[in-house]
């Protein structure tokens, strides 16, 4: 047995040397396929494109400062040329882990362009940078990013190097395992793949390494009970609030259609009285019946609209951006952008579009919602004011609309983000009598049977959530939570089958061991003997 154990001991030793020789072996990362990376044109600048090559190949070799800076260095006037640097500085500055840096180099970004897939993930790497646990504001927001780069590029090298970033950071290993096997596929050995790669390797090796260390099976008994007993406890409420949070990724505000939205017959232009106005034919008349800018709008908003039902929102904001800077005053095209802003994840300006819609009168409760969910998203959420303004904004839409549920989903989002419980449990019993079916309702429903510890409650809201179709890894996780609220006795009760069940195979493993190893020693003596007999 003791050969056995140092047999174990030196095959563990070894396999935890392996991934340090690779990566001393390593001279350069493989680049990522160029499906996945779209390069800019710089511009005509012969000492721009020439900057431009020794960047990339700085970033390609990992030289991650000179990379940043000369990234950096180049021009950003011209949104187009711009987008690729701008991208690389804000990955560059990541990798070397200056957090502050590349948060604000990737917000740059995100305000100076339309962004995409990448430029998303991009964002969602830098603000999950560091250790412990994130602060509510940032896991929020990085969750908001996540969805819409799967929003985006479902399924992409993106998606799933977003997935892992957050997963990484909040120690989901299920979740780390998941994405880190999507990304050996789809960029294998690429410096998005390789490090979440090397951590769901990592972690596997040393479960195989404490397993062997172990040495005795009979431990496998004790090692379940305590596991099953102990893990998730203290952290269960603030999983299930960090689980209510990931239902706003998208505000419910935003998934249904905007009221007021559907395209009109004809296009907006600015009425002469200066107010906003919602009716192509006043508009039309305000400027002299100027037709030849009313159909060049009129095509506007039908292409955007066109966009919307394919779900292109980078697309259609662009669209409706022309839009209002013709007619400033046409109220749709400011609420689309308002909620086509929420769909990107940029809140700065889509704060900006949902102001520009309560200064109409024909304002309503789902505008005020929007302008809270905007609000704190931004990077100005935490400030007492910003919610202060935030909580009169989900009040009034509350007052304006109290048989609709947008105020209401203002007051949840806002309660979760400052852990006032009261206002949680009144908005999340409103929104279970108003919209019963929601993934969110259902979502902050559990939250708050689990902080009160109503178990029997929050199993019941599980089944109904599995019945309604919500995906098995969430439902999955939710039993995980309430498993892990049972008081002591109960769980010891719950984990003993299995428990007594791995210790049973490990004893059969144990006296087999015994067993061979005995058969093993007698023909060992026979044979020593035998040769002795025959000398």
């Amino acid at each position: 047995m003791k050969a056995l154990m140092l047999v174990l001991l030196a095959l563990a030793v070894t396999s935890l040397s392996l991934p340090a020789a690779a990566a001393r072996s390593a001279t350069s990362e493989p680049p990522i396929p160029s499906d996945y990376e779209s390069r800019s044109a710089i511009g005509s600048n012969p000492a721009h494109a020439a900057i431009l090559e020794k960047a990339d190949a700085a970033f390609a070799e990992g030289r991650w400062a000179q990379a940043a800076s000369l990234f950096g260095s180049l021009p950003t006037e011209d949104e187009e040329a711009a987008h690729y640097p701008m991208r690389r500085r804000c990955q560059a500055l990541t990798e070397q882990g200056l957090r502050a840096e590349a948060v604000d180099a990737c917000n740059s970004l995100l305000r100076r362009v339309v962004p995409d897939a990448a430029d998303l993930q991009a964002a969602v790497a830098a603000l999950m940078l560091g250790s412990g646990r994130p602060s509510d504001a940032d896991l929020k927001q990085a969750t908001l990013l996540m969805q819409r780069v799967e929003g985006l590029d479902p399924g992409s090298v993106w998606s799933e190097a977003a997935r892992c970033n957050v997963a990484e950071r909040i120690s989901d290993r299920a979740a780390l395992a998941g994405c880190s096997a999507q990304l050996a596929q789809l960029a294998p050995g690429s410096r998005l793949a390789r490090p979440f790669t090397e951590v769901a390797e990592g972690a596997q090796r040393r479960r195989f390494l404490k397993l062997g260390l172990l040495g005795a099976f009979a431990l496998a008994l004790l090692g379940t009970l305590l596991h099953r007993v102990f893990s998730g406890r203290r952290a269960a409420a603030m999983i299930s609030a960090a689980f209510a949070l990931l239902c706003f990724q998208v505000p419910a505000h935003a998934q249904a259609a905007a009221p007021g939205a559907a395209a009109p017959d004809a296009a907006p232009v600015p009425p002469a009285s200066g107010s906003m106005s919602e009716d192509p034919q006043d508009v039309a008349s305000a400027i002299n019946r100027d037709m030849e800018l009313v159909q060049k709008l009129a095509e506007h908003v039908s292409q955007a609209e066109e966009l919307v039902k394919k779900n292109d929102w980078a697309g259609a904001v662009n669209e409706f951006v022309e839009v209002v800077t013709q007619a400033p005053y046409f109220v749709k095209g400011w609420r689309r952008l308002c909620e086509g802003y929420a769909y990107l994840g940029v809140p700065v300006e889509g704060a900006h579009a949902c102001r520009q819609v309560l200064e109409s009168p024909d304002s309503n409760a789902w505008d005020r919602a929007m302008l809270v969910h905007h609000l704190l998203s931004g990077p100005e959420g935490k400030k007492t004011e910003v919610r202060a303004e935030a909580k009169q904004l989900a009040d009034a839409a509350v007052a304006l609309a109290p048989g609709e549920r947008w105020g209401y989903d203002a007051q949840c989002e806002l309660a979760l983000l400052v852990d006032d419980f009261v206002t949680l449990k009144s908005c999340s019993e409103h929104l279970d009598r108003l919209a019963p079916d929601d993934r969110k309702t259902v979502a902050l429903a559990f939250s708050v049977a689990l902080r009160e510890k109503r178990l029997s409650d929050a199993e019941a809201i599980i089944e109904r959530a599995s019945a309604g179709g919500m995906d098995a890894a969430s439902v999955e996780r939710m039993r995980q939570m309430v498993a892990a609220q049972r008081p002591l006795l109960a769980r010891v009760w719950r984990a003993a089958p299995l428990g007594v069940g791995l210790g049973a195979m490990a004893g059969i493993i144990a006296l087999l061991g015994r067993f061979f190893w005995g058969m093993r020693s007698r023909a060992q003596r026979l044979s020593l003997t035998e040769s002795r007999a025959a000398k």
